[in-house]
């Protein structure tokens, strides 16, 4: 283990709040995990005490894995896999679902145990990720982490919603959570909708606290993560930091409105004349446009901190009246469902594409993965030639009325345009936009 490591590991720890401080709800919770599961204790110190995190035996458990009923894979990530599995006691209270998540633990996890493990309880104020409840081995000999399950899954796979008020509410909840997280001192570094999961209603970040297996990526020349939620400074080769998770959080806030993911990679922002990372929402409530501006600054001191984004999302539930239990609901106009409409269609229209670098670019964008720089450097490339090939297509349907650039025969030196413009990216030289 290196000295770096050492300090990060013991940074962390050092900010885990003592049992006798913790909230008696909290500590409450922890005893009955201890008085159903106590008996294992000695397994689980024996453990913590070879992963060097003795300090975590007085808020976790050890279960037995024999205990897990019906497990089932549920994901595989670039730092594990992850399974659901139902267990005969209940975690969090009395008629709580019964099935928890189980993650399989490696070194470079060891630092998401301790910062998932703080930011499970922590005084007066609101859940940030999925309780850790406790360890497990597998019939592999593999360590898992036993956690909270998001029972109404994930941000990616949420229903739009169809109201300014549940919109506004859903970003008072993540700007909370990581104003919270933020004032750890966790940095997330991976924002992305499949990373935002539901315990009832209410939002948590999962693989929070991953940033040292992050660093360990960059070590080796490149990222962690899915490409099209990056931050522009990302692609400048550029720390990631607090202001980096305000511009993807803001990203996201974008797609809870829209169902689609962003467009491209947030460098492409540099031939947007505007230099923001989406179109802004028509018929927004006042003030919520003006956030995304702040938040997607390409300059990244600029961006308002977590807390500041806190307020001003609660400035516009105010100003706007968009009260959760509201009698009076603010539904989306039509100007905005035809912005909504026009964005899935476009969604649509580049996933159905099989063109070889279409199937590229949305490859390196589905899922979570080490990118090289060569690869960045490939997907800013991709992205801009697809949104260049979106802009001429909406240009000539504007101008001709017809059904876009693949339903008309493009004269010989509009052909020859394009083609220069793409032969010259590929050769790694910058072409401007017509």
């Amino acid at each position: 283990m290196s000295s770096m490591e050492e300090t990060n590991l013991d940074r962390a720890k050092k900010q885990l709040l003592p049992f006798a401080q913790m909230d008696d709800y909290d500590q409450r919770d922890i005893k009955r995990l201890k008085d159903a599961f106590g008996q294992y204790d000695p397994i689980l110190k024996d453990h913590l005490s070879r992963l060097n995190l003795s300090e975590l035996s007085d808020r976790l458990a050890w279960i037995p894995f024999d205990l897990f009923q019906n497990v089932q894979k549920l994901a595989k990530g670039g730092f594990g896999t992850v399974y659901t599995a139902k267990l005969d006691y209940s975690l969090v209270y009395v008629g709580e679902d019964k099935t928890v998540a189980l993650k399989v633990l490696n070194q470079s996890l060891l630092q998401e145990v301790v910062f998932s493990s703080q930011l499970s309880y922590i005084k007066h104020t609101v859940p940030v990720t999925t309780t850790v409840f406790g360890l497990s081995q597998n019939n592999s000999n593999e360590l898992m982490m036993v956690m909270e399950y998001g029972t109404h899954g994930n941000m990616e796979q949420m229903s739009r919603a169809s109201t300014w008020n549940r919109i506004t509410d859903v970003a008072i909840e993540l700007t909370r959570r990581l104003q919270v997280m933020h004032q750890y001192g966790v940095i997330h570094q991976d924002l992305h909708p499949g990373n935002i999961v539901f315990v009832k209603e209410f939002p948590r970040f999962i693989d929070v606290g991953l940033s040292k297996a992050v660093e360990d990526w960059k070590e080796i020349g490149g990222v962690y993560g899915r490409l099209n939620y990056h931050p522009p400074e990302v692609f400048q080769r550029k720390p990631y930091t607090k202001e980096s998770d305000i511009y993807c959080l803001a990203t996201l806030l974008w797609q809870s409105v829209t169902g689609v993911p962003p467009r491209g990679v947030a460098a492409m922002g540099e031939i947007r004349e505007d230099g923001l990372r989406e179109d802004l929402i028509p018929g927004a409530p006042t003030g919520f446009n003006d956030i995304f501006k702040r938040c997607w600054d390409p300059e990244p001191s600029k961006r308002p901190t977590a807390e500041e984004l806190y307020e001003l999302v609660m400035a516009c539930r105010r100003k706007n009246k968009l009260f959760p239990q509201s009698r009076v609901q603010k539904y989306l106009s039509p100007e905005t469902e035809a912005f909504i409409a026009e964005c899935k269609a476009n969604y649509q229209e580049e996933m159905s594409r099989s063109d070889s670098e279409s199937f590229y670019f949305h490859s390196m964008c589905n899922s979570s993965q080490f990118s090289s720089h060569v690869e960045l450097e490939k997907s800013v490339k991709l992205s801009r030639r697809l949104f260049r090939r979106r802009e001429l297509n909406r240009t000539v349907e504007m101008n001709l009325g017809c059904g876009g650039w693949d339903d008309i025969k493009l004269p010989k030196d509009a052909e020859s345009s394009l083609s220069v413009s793409s032969a010259m990216e590929k050769n790694g030289e910058e072409s401007q936009p017509a």
